[in-house]
């Protein structure tokens, strides 16, 4: 039943009918749920890193508040300071 591959996968259908599902399989149990729409409301070329990255912040707050740190620590232009500090580049 579990293959990396899904075209090599059953079916759910058929995994119901599995014998180690048996006892929980009902037909009249059966509904259908509707196709679910995995479309997203703007196009991924419009999306900058930025804005993206603000998404993904916005719904990991949404279900862990305050766990995240709205800026991110960077070292950006602040690497001959590392280096001053008796750090230096090896080339090896």
């Amino acid at each position: 039943m579990l293959l990396f591959n899904p075209a090599k996968r059953i079916s759910i259908e058929r995994a119901l009918q599995h014998p180690y599902l048996a006892t929980f399989y009902d037909p009249a149990d059966i509904t259908e749920a509707p196709a679910f729409d995995f479309g997203f409301d703007l196009p991924d070329d419009e999306l900058s890193k930025e804005a993206l990255i603000e998404l993904l912040c916005e719904d990991i707050e949404a279900f862990h508040p305050g766990k995240i740190p709205r800026k991110m620590p960077t070292i950006g232009n602040n690497t001959s300071r590392f280096f001053g500090m008796g750090m230096t580049a090896s080339a090896s």
